[in-house]
């Protein structure tokens, strides 16, 4: 039964002058106020600056929307189960502008506690979302056997319980246990996304009623049929581009020899030594 209070800013802060990238249709306000009451954004363009205690002019800046990293794998860090206070692998998502992240796949030992200590303001991080441990059947992980529906609900529940939003199938070894899953998925009001793979495979997770995949479809072209049957689904995937250039390898590998990260003080400052050192790759990746 331990209880913290959430971690939020008191006060009221105006932040005047800025460009204003907003929501509304793509809406762009050229010259506007935004104004923050207690943690939560109170009002955005023309404001009443009646109450506000502070007062910052950001002319010349543009103020947009927080990016949202929906395959974030930065949960799962610490070998030893260990959190650490100053966590630079968390710190960096706000420091460039992401304010919420969803690992699809980690260790819920750490995932869901390193989620309440940044709500808590006890780590510098974003707003952090996870699935927990991927349930297969396979070899991949700790197996996660369903033989049953029941079965299945129980892992579902009980990484609900845990704090997740979503679950994470990882190639179920058969087409019915991964119907069971993605039942209990919804019965227990928890989203699915799924491994991905071939277009057909695919197909086959969203008619079993799957809400999305992770990873881009490694087969092109696509066809009209195929592509208006995953938009009147509405199945929803993160394509991960930025590891995936098919056939070529990954993309990163080009990113990493066109971007002196070493040379960039701010990926210094925000980056670990060793960790910066392995991305100095010694080769450089042609653009096609």
């Amino acid at each position: 039964d331990f209880e913290i209070p959430r971690d939020r800013g008191l006060g009221t802060v105006a932040l005047t002058g800025a460009r204003i990238i907003t929501l509304d249709n793509r809406r762009v306000i050229e010259r506007g106020t935004v104004v923050v009451r207690d943690g939560r954004i109170a009002c955005v363009g023309v404001c009443s600056l009646t109450g506000v205690t502070d007062r910052i002019d950001v002319t010349g800046k543009t103020i947009m929307p927080g990016w949202v990293d929906v395959h974030a794998h930065h949960t799962n860090d610490e070998v030893d189960g260990m959190i650490p206070e100053r966590r630079a692998s968390s710190a960096r998502y706000p420091a460039w502008g992401v304010t919420t992240t969803h690992d699809p796949a980690t260790a819920e030992q750490i995932s869901f506690p390193l989620s309440e200590l940044i709500e808590a303001g006890r780590v510098v991080g974003p707003r952090t979302y996870s699935t927990g441990v991927p349930l297969t059947c396979s070899d991949f992980d700790d197996l996660r056997e369903i033989d049953s529906y029941q079965e299945a609900l129980d892992h579902v529940r009980r990484h609900a319980k845990l704090g997740a939003l979503s679950i994470k199938d990882y190639r179920q070894c058969t087409r019915v246990q991964r119907q069971m899953l993605a039942e209990a998925a919804r019965s227990a009001g928890v989203t699915i996304t799924s491994e991905g793979s071939d277009p057909l495979y695919i197909l086959g997770l969203i008619m079993n009623g799957s809400t999305g995949w992770e990873h881009p479809i490694q087969y092109h072209p696509l066809y009209a049929d195929y592509t208006r049957f995953l938009g009147l689904a509405g199945a929803h995937y993160s394509a991960q581009l930025f590891i995936s250039d098919y056939p070529h390898g990954a993309a990163i590998d080009y990113w990493l020899g066109q971007e002196d990260l070493w040379g960039n003080p701010k990926v210094r400052e925000w980056t670990p030594w060793p960790e910066l050192a392995l991305r100095r790759g010694l080769t450089s990746k042609p653009l096609s």
